[in-house]
């Protein structure tokens, strides 16, 4: 009847449904079953060394099969229940925010890697899934679906739910994906990061939100004294419109390489501009691409580079350009975003010429 109850009271959030009391009381049961396995462990121990001769079988099922289940409303369940509701904490289901955010971080390459069947057995094993959410998560008909599901289950699993998460992956043979998780935490009150991809030498793409804006950093990083990656000076930080014509670019850039690297034009440089004065270079003098703001002198015509900004080498550049596909699944807004070049009001150069974003320096293009 109790039950019946909360399945019809759902009327807001403040409220708990049938679904979410079952699961609730199934991690009651997993965690009031360990503790009186290890009473009775403990009363066995007792026994053997202060009763000998006289040790007696203490069998769990014939215990909990003489227990008598009270209704809730004879037990003040329902009280306990809505004193957890009014608390806003749940000690069932809530993951650290650390690491929460460390899977949130680290999605993309964990969806990559990620063995998900072996993993959801160890958890399955461990308690941290019930029946229903494994099997609900071994449905999903390919590996990313699976994976995304079973990262957004653990982040309701308890505390417990990352650690084991981290040793199924190691079990697995995934010690690199533990390492990425607990090491490559970045802390923050004002930036949330989506994810972290590593192109090499310590240089990685980070995609974060920066007052609700997304942006996507080209960084160097280096590790501190608690031997956690923290980002340098050294890198630059692109909005989507910048990021979008990176990826449109690249042929092109392609082509500036080559032509350096044979000096068939006899061009020093060749740039790109991504907007608001940040500019991709080539240049046969350094073999690398290099992604930075430039700046006019006031009351002058020289534009210079200025130190915000990057210089990858070449196979960093290719390692770059690999990390198109993750960021467009981390970043979908990229789907629904024009780069500003191509907006209707910029099919004319007058259109661009009073642009900020395509002219930062007011100069005829």
């Amino acid at each position: 009847m109790c039950f019946e109850e909360l399945k019809t009271s759902r009327l807001d959030e403040t409220t708990y449904t049938i679904d979410e009391v079952t699961d609730m009381l199934d991690g009651l049961l997993s965690v009031v079953r360990g503790e009186v396995e290890d009473l009775l462990e403990n009363i066995a121990e007792f026994e053997e060394e202060n009763f000998r001769g006289t040790k007696r079988d203490t069998d769990l099922n014939s215990v909990l099969k003489n227990v008598k289940l009270v209704p809730l409303n004879e037990t003040g369940g329902t009280s306990l229940l809505h004193g957890y509701q009014n608390k806003k904490y749940n000690p069932i289901v809530n993951m650290q925010e650390e690491h929460r955010q460390s899977l949130k971080r680290n999605y993309v390459q964990l969806v990559k890697e990620t063995p998900t069947d072996l993993v959801v057995d160890h958890l399955y094993q461990n308690g941290i899934l019930t029946d229903e959410m494994r099997e609900e998560i071994l449905q999903n008909s390919n590996s990313y679906s699976k994976t995304r599901q079973l990262i957004t289950t653990l982040q309701r699993r308890g505390p417990r739910a990352f650690e084991c998460f981290c040793t199924a992956l190691t079990d697995e043979g995934k010690s690199s994906l533990v390492h990425l998780l607990k090491e490559s935490k970045i802390k923050s009150e004002v930036s949330k990061d989506r994810a972290m991809l590593p192109i090499g030498g310590d240089i990685f793409v980070v995609v974060n939100e920066w007052r609700d804006k997304v942006l996507i950093h080209i960084h160097k990083y280096e590790k501190n004294s608690a031997d956690v990656y923290v980002p340098t000076k050294k890198g630059i930080a692109l909005d989507l419109n910048q990021w979008q014509l990176l990826e449109m670019y690249v042929n092109e850039i392609e082509e500036a390489i080559s032509q350096m690297i044979d000096d068939v034009t006899g061009v020093p440089e060749m740039t790109f501009h991504l907007g608001r004065g940040v500019y991709v270079s080539v240049n046969k003098t350094y073999p690398t691409v290099d992604v930075r703001q430039r700046w006019k002198i006031p009351e002058t015509n020289q534009i210079v580079s200025t130190k915000k900004g990057i210089s990858l080498t070449y196979d960093k550049w290719e390692a770059l350009k690999g990390t198109f596909p993750d960021v467009r699944e981390t970043v979908p807004e990229i789907e629904t975003t024009t780069p500003c070049i191509l907006s209707e009001d910029h099919q004319n150069q007058e259109g661009m010429l009073m642009c900020s974003n395509c002219n930062p320096f007011a100069e005829p293009l």
